[in-house]
């Protein structure tokens, strides 16, 4: 018996997980955030804070101005504070790449690339969050069950085709991670197409809960 409970969890996939597998496996990565800003005394919950101050630092993305919420806003916030960023500003790979960013690369204290296992140089990390997926992508076919493509005009002036995507809705939700990057992250972001944050939605959103007798706050009792 001893033998087998020193025996390790056969790895599973990403893809193989079911939901309570991959937010069991999410709250760890968001309790390691946690922990970490602990342990570097950057921990942004102990400060003293009005309500301006507040809304002047919830973490937003700069691609539509949108304010994050619940344990997502936590774990960007415990970021900010531990990067020093000045404008808890986010943005995904695509979101950036759409404004002429590149990720940039990882250095070590002299500015010298740091190299993965593999020999390459590695970039920046960024903030995973969990978000339930509700829908995805396939190829759109015609009558006769063949994928319809399209000609994509590329950078350098010759086109290719690709085939064209259609929306579908899943079954049933599936959790699945996105990662956020701080927009200093990328080098040449055209700042000008970067959006301040919007606070109206989160205004009319307190307005519906002035009434409503439920706690609206984090639930982190999951993490444990």
């Amino acid at each position: 018996q001893a033998k087998e409970d020193l025996k390790e969890t056969p790895y599973k996939a990403w893809g193989e997980r079911n939901n309570k597998e991959r937010r069991e496996s999410y709250n760890e990565y968001a309790k390691s955030i946690i922990a970490k800003s602990i342990k570097d005394k950057k921990t942004f919950w102990f400060k003293d804070a009005d309500s301006k101050t507040i809304d002047n630092s919830i973490p937003y993305n700069a691609s539509k101005g949108t304010t994050y919420g619940g344990l997502t806003s936590i774990l960007l916030r415990a970021v900010t504070e531990m990067e020093g960023y000045k404008e808890p500003s986010f943005l995904t790979m695509q979101q950036a790449n759409f404004m002429g960013g590149r990720l940039k690369k990882q250095l070590d204290d002299e500015g010298k690339p740091i190299l993965t296992k593999n020999g390459k140089e590695s970039y920046v990390r960024g903030v995973k969050v969990a978000i339930l997926k509700e829908y995805d992508y396939k190829p759109k076919l015609d009558e006769k069950g063949e994928t319809i493509e399209k000609e994509v005009l590329r950078k350098d002036g010759t086109t290719t085709k690709e085939p064209v995507m259609e929306k579908y809705f899943l079954e049933k939700p599936v959790l699945e991670t996105i990662t956020l990057y701080h927009t200093s992250q990328f080098e040449g972001l055209k700042q000008e197409k970067l959006k301040e944050r919007d606070l109206k939605p989160l205004q009319k959103y307190r307005e519906n809960l002035k009434n409503d007798t439920r706690d609206y706050r984090p639930n982190l009792e999951r993490l444990g």
